[in-house]
């Protein structure tokens, strides 16, 4: 999604420069591009939270009681 995204940016970027290059008064924001960018930014994040998460209990299920640091699992 990032690929494609980058795409869109890219060729928004180039009708920007040719609608200021035709004196276009209004040249239009694309303030969706920039949302969307925000939101794949989060969703990342979040996708990287529940991937670390999974890894931990992962490794957890696999674990004994006593080798279990419980100060790593407080952070």
């Amino acid at each position: 999604w990032n690929q494609k995204l980058l795409k869109l940016e890219q060729g928004v970027g180039e009708m920007q420069i040719s609608a200021k290059s035709f004196e276009v008064r209004d040249v239009p924001a694309y303030l969706d591009m920039k949302t969307m960018r925000r939101g794949m930014k989060t969703t990342k994040r979040v996708w990287d939270y529940i991937n670390m998460f999974r890894s931990y209990v992962t490794n957890w299920k696999t674990s004994r009681w006593k080798e279990i640091d419980f100060g790593t699992i407080d952070e």
